[in-house]
């Protein structure tokens, strides 16, 4: 268990570093309430929103590629 649990940690850390190359600081980025990428401004589907807001998923935005993230309340006053 411990090891799919590193390799699974190693690909995401391989995965953050990659776009971290690409775009410096701001390869995590959140998505709002109405589900639109902070960076790109490209809504997000119902579904990714759903995966977003568990943090089951990994979720990728599909225009600009960044991880996407909620925040929690913080997205309610954007």
């Amino acid at each position: 268990k411990e090891n799919l649990v590193t390799r699974i940690r190693r690909q995401i850390r391989n995965l953050y570093e990659r776009f971290y190359e690409r775009y410096r600081e701001s390869a995590i980025t959140t998505i709002n309430a109405d589900g639109f990428c902070q960076a790109c401004f490209v809504r997000a589907t119902p579904r990714q929103v759903a995966d977003i807001k568990t943090g089951r998923k990994l979720v990728f935005c599909e225009s600009c590629g960044r991880i996407l993230i909620w925040r929690g309340e913080d997205n309610e006053k954007d």
